[in-house]
């Protein structure tokens, strides 16, 4: 049997006026320490006799960038949703509030205003109603898109293309020599001014399958603040690509 090389375990540490929890990491071939904050926190990774001093130190020398990184992986990445009642899903960059209701027929999605009705056998079935409230939001998603396209295709110099939906998990959008676009789904969370301009840079790809200066030169026409919106979709983009698949 192989000797055990790593071990982790929960500890908690106050830093502030914050009680931080954290997973100590502890293995035979480190010979340092590093702290990494995910979505899962925050983890300390120590070699195997690590004192408890040099690791309280290593904290509290770093506590500031801590709680720095840690509220704005909080804000950037909320609490996940739970798909009941109460949840706020985002679409078109404003809030609606989810609210489930038990229905005998088939269950369905409408949106009323500012809320989003899901009616299913079942409410306590989350993952039933996050399958409804996802496949409402892919639906209107390219109901969206295409408004859009056709809107935007006459300005840029190109025929309407096609639009397929996409669930990529690192791009909002990809073109095809066949005409067509795909777009992430995800993207209907964002306000309408970032979709026009992933839609505008898809098809700025029409007239030139690259970044450089022509292609900017056909953004800019119908974007000319797409250096903004660009970076307005980086800063939110990661957490609106975390809105899970059923």
């Amino acid at each position: 049997m192989k000797p055990i090389d790593c071990i982790e375990e929960s500890r908690t540490v106050r830093l502030g006026d914050a009680e931080v929890n954290f997973r100590l990491r502890r293995s035979a071939r480190r010979r340092s320490v590093s702290l990494h904050i995910d979505e899962r926190g925050l983890t300390v990774s120590v070699p195997w006799r690590c004192s408890e001093q040099r690791l309280l130190t290593t904290l509290r020398d770093a506590e500031q960038w801590v709680l720095k990184r840690l509220a704005a992986w909080t804000h950037q990445h909320p609490a996940p949703l739970t798909w009941r009642t109460g949840d706020e899903l985002q679409y078109l960059g404003r809030p609606l509030a989810l609210e489930v209701a038990l229905s005998k027929g088939r269950p369905r999605a409408a949106r009323l205003h500012d809320r989003l009705l899901i009616t299913v056998p079942n409410p306590a079935d989350a993952p039933g109603v996050q399958k409804v409230g996802v496949k409402w939001l892919r639906a209107a998603a390219l109901e969206v898109f295409i408004a859009h396209a056709l809107r935007l295709a006459p300005s840029m110099g190109v025929a309407v293309p096609r639009i397929f939906l996409s669930s990529a998990r690192t791009r909002w959008g990809s073109c095809n020599s066949d005409g067509s676009i795909r777009l992430n789904w995800r993207l209907v969370q964002a306000r309408e001014a970032l979709i026009e301009y992933v839609i505008v840079h898809e098809l700025a790809h029409f007239h030139e399958m690259n970044h450089g200066p022509r292609f900017w030169g056909h953004v800019v026409r119908v974007c000319p603040n797409h250096r903004a919106r660009r970076a307005e979709l980086n800063e939110i983009g990661r957490r609106l690509l975390l809105m899970p698949i059923p």
